[in-house]
This record gives C-alpha cells, structure tokens and sequence, in this order.
C-alpha cells in the first residue's frame, strides 16, 4: 500500500514536471515527502520535503513554506540533527508571525521548546513553551494542549522538579 503511495506521488512530480506546473509540483514533492514519511525513509521523505521547501520558497508560497519547513524540521528532529531542525523551526515560526497565524505559531513555537528541551537550554524552552501556551489559549485551542503538556512534563522532568513533572503528564 505505502509503496504504490510513493509510486503514486513520483508519478504526480513527472507529470506536474512535465507540464510546468510548479505549484503543482511543490504539492506533488510534498505528498511524496509525506509518503516516504509513512514507510519510514527519512532521507527521501527529506530530500522530497527540501525540494517542495525550495519550489515554495521560489513561488513565494509563504504559507506552504511554513508548513513544510515545519514538517522537514521534525525529521530533522527525530534524527538528532538539532541544530538544522531549530533554523528550520525558527524560519517556520517567523513565517507565522508574519502572517498572525496564532495556532500554527503555537505549535512552531511548541516545536522549538522541544529542541531547547535536548539542547538543554532550559530556560529558551521554558519561554517557549510558555509562548505556545499563551498562543493557544489566545485562540481557544484545546486540540495541541495535550501534545504541550507531555512537552512541560520533559521539561520539568530534565530540569529536576519531579513533582512538576508529574503534574503535567497526568
């Protein structure tokens, strides 16, 4: 299933290619980005995901640029590799900032706490961690406030304060 996915997706950049149609192409590398993704293989999922972040960026798509800078960042993320995933982030968050996007802030926001939580720069995560809370309370999100929460308990859990940590991860 997940390889006709992939098998799929390629089909869609040949044709968009072969059409000229960029924006089409940009959402083509990012759906096959997603089904790499999907089987696991991180490195395609990043080179297809790149490839859509450069078409946005080229395109001016600053929404889409956002959204898949995002996503990029957590492989980069879950790869260790936190120095790219927190420039990635960042270049995220400034995007939503630009366009008031309050809850996608918030989740970016979320996102850049969690790297400063494995750098170990605490007090960078506690702020922003805070800033997302503020964010999504801002535009009634309840929706992300679990998936913050168990974020607040590996802070406090890294930071020492055990109870605190408990706290936020019942």
């Amino acid at each position: 299933f997940r390889s006709q996915a992939v098998k799929y997706c390629k089909e869609s950049v040949d044709l968009y290619i072969k059409i000229e149609d960029i924006v089409g192409q940009a959402r083509a590398y990012n759906n096959l980005a997603i089904a790499f993704s999907d089987m696991g293989d991180w490195s395609q999922a990043s080179q297809a995901y790149q490839q859509s972040l450069e078409i946005n960026q080229q395109i001016g798509n600053i929404q889409e640029e956002g959204f898949v800078a995002n996503n990029l960042a957590q492989i980069y993320l879950d790869r260790g590799e936190l120095d790219e995933a927190l420039k990635l982030y960042q270049e995220s968050d400034a995007i939503w900032v630009q366009l008031d996007a309050a809850f996608f802030e918030g989740i970016t926001s979320s996102n850049i706490g969690q790297v400063y939580i494995y750098q170990a720069e605490f007090d960078k995560a506690r702020d922003r961690l805070a800033h997302s809370e503020d964010l999504f309370t801002q535009v009634g999100s309840e929706g992300f406030l679990p998936e913050l929460e168990r974020r607040w308990g590996e802070y406090y859990l890294r930071t020492g304060e055990l109870d605190q940590a408990l706290a936020h991860t019942q």
